[in-house]
């Protein structure tokens, strides 16, 4: 039988989704609560996915999630269903669909025919070395209580793309959704 040594890391468990180590995993669905930290510090990685559905929730006995990363995903179906306090930051992902409620921020590197929807960001979402993107934004059903403001809702996304730096022309590494 093999043996191991007692300082060596054992293989990440098959069901691990946001493990760092995890090899790409073709065809899944994942449903998690599965989240790094502890506090306001909570945070999620998704990384190396492939086919997947994966739903990000933060559980109701856990505190608000503080960054999640989404590296390496092809095409790949997320919906993130809680707010993120800070980041979202989606790098070297192709072909996905990513749905969000609420960031701090949401940026964007090396991705490559991506649509994101949102809710709303605290600030511009930031695509580098992206292309063929589309953005559109997210629009919930809720009860009088918490509905926004119409004109708040339907306040256009303005990407800001920092490998495209005239301002004369717009960028053609992204554009919004056409919902016609």
């Amino acid at each position: 039988s093999p043996s191991t040594s007692p300082s060596s890391k054992p293989p990440p468990a098959p069901t691990a989704p946001v493990a760092e180590e995890a090899p790409m995993r073709p065809g899944e669905t994942i449903m998690t609560t599965a989240c790094e930290g502890s506090g306001d510090n909570r945070s999620a990685t998704l990384n190396n996915l492939k086919d997947c559905n994966v739903w990000v929730r933060r559980g109701d006995s856990l505190g608000p999630l503080g960054l999640i990363r989404m590296i390496n995903l092809v095409s790949c179906r997320v919906v993130i269903d809680d707010p993120v306090d800070g980041a979202v930051h989606i790098d070297h992902c192709r072909n996905c669909i990513i749905c969000l409620r609420t960031s701090r921020q949401l940026r964007l590197h090396d991705s490559h025919s991506c649509c994101v929807s949102f809710e709303e960001t605290r600030s511009n979402p930031v695509i580098e070395t992206c292309d063929e993107m589309v953005f559109s934004r997210l629009l919930l059903i809720r009860d009088d209580s918490m509905a926004k403001e119409k004109e708040e809702v339907t306040k256009p996304i303005e990407v800001e793309d920092f490998s495209w730096m005239r301002k004369d022309k717009a960028s053609p590494n992204w554009k919004m959704a056409d919902h016609s």
